[in-house]
């Protein structure tokens, strides 16, 4: 007789990641357990509040003693083994969980994310597209009509996978890209607005222009400059989603800028001039070596605190 079905705090256990490696052995040699791994699985992806699930079933085991109270007293009574009455009971819970995410979601409709510094987030939308999200950005978008409305906005840098269904759009402060289904990089903060493709076709519209880009082409655009439509080498994903930031033919201050999303870098002294290009690589995982590898080259002076973050330029 498995020792888990005896338990009565065993699912609750489980739910909440607490069982030892024994216990989940055993649990998942049983032939329930694709049951409740299916029932499981309808939560997956969702971001709800804390919950306490051993008051929840406290709660739920309450309210079954009351209805029973209220009951006729000659109501037929169907037993039930144990097994099916956890199902029931799981089934209860996580219905109960998911009606609460939407419930906070749908008040306003609106889903929103935030990465901090040095930090990237995997975001999984309702049609099934896939967004990496890079450090210091934000993403959001409504839920409402989904299907027929797939518009989101970002402030930062993000990679777009994006599954073939109505037209996907993605808002920014400096312009607008368009795709039924595709795999994109977009980047806008700043100052500093640049759109890739990796898969597919976009449009991108900035101000009262229009472009379209094929697999290998990139939009570039800075305020008060004319738009560049550049070529790249084409690979599976963005570098900087593995780890290295790949910059290309950029002013040395964007360059710096990307130090201070990706390290949370605070900048003070000298200013640097306009007219220093950088074409480099750095690693998210090191920032005093990303600090060598972008100001070095250009011989200039600065100190760098690894524990205050605080970068000084001199000259």
């Amino acid at each position: 007789m498995n020792s888990w079905k005896d338990d009565d705090t065993f699912l609750a256990k489980w739910l909440a990641s607490g069982l030892s490696k024994e216990e989940l052995r055993e649990f998942e040699s049983s032939k329930e357990f694709n049951e409740f791994e299916q029932i499981a699985r309808l939560t997956e992806g969702f971001e709800v509040p804390e919950f306490n699930i051993d008051a929840g079933f406290a709660d739920l085991k309450s309210r079954r003693r009351n209805s029973a109270s209220k009951a006729p007293k000659k109501a037929v009574v169907h037993t039930l083994n144990k097994v099916k009455i956890w199902t029931v009971a799981a089934a209860v819970l996580i219905v109960g969980l998911v009606g609460v995410y939407f419930y906070q979601t749908n008040q306003t409709g609106l889903i929103e994310y935030q990465t901090a510094f040095a930090e990237q987030k995997n975001i999984q939308l309702p049609d099934g597209s896939e967004i990496i999200l890079n450090a210091n950005s934000s993403l959001s978008y409504h839920t409402e009509n989904w299907e027929n409305n797939r518009r989101l906005t970002l402030n930062g840098e993000a990679f777009f996978d994006v599954k073939t269904g109505s037209t996907f759009s993605v808002n920014t402060d400096f312009g607008s890209v368009t795709v039924l289904g595709t795999r994109f990089n977009v980047k806008s903060r700043n100052g500093f607005f640049d759109a890739s493709v990796y898969e597919g076709r976009i449009r991108v519209e900035i101000d009262t222009i229009s472009r379209e880009l094929d697999p290998g082409e990139e939009i570039r655009y800075e305020p008060g400059k004319p738009v560049q439509k550049l070529n790249f080498e084409i690979s599976e994903s963005p570098s900087w989603t593995s780890g290295i930031i790949s910059l290309n033919n950029v002013p040395l201050n964007l360059a710096i800028q990307e130090l201070q999303s990706q390290f949370g870098i605070r900048v003070s002294g000298a200013a640097i001039p306009d007219s220093l290009i950088y074409t480099g690589n750095f690693s998210i995982r090191d920032a005093g070596n990303a600090v060598m590898l972008v100001l070095d080259p250009f011989g200039i002076e600065y100190s760098y605190n690894e524990h205050t973050k605080e970068l000084t330029v001199f000259n």
